[in-house]
């Protein structure tokens, strides 16, 4: 989907250093009930998706 201000669409695998960044992040995480996600595993889940 796009709009003017947004694009959405599947992540790829040069996606995954930003989205490690974010998921990794204890601030950003903080209210998840899973907490940080350590790189590897952001990894793994991105390959799988």
């Amino acid at each position: 989907m796009k709009t003017a201000r947004l694009l959405l669409r599947p992540y790829t695998p040069q996606d995954l250093d930003e989205l490690a960044s974010i998921l990794s992040n204890p601030a950003v995480m903080r209210y998840s009930l899973r907490g940080p996600i350590p790189k590897d595993q952001v990894k793994e889940a991105l390959y799988k998706y």
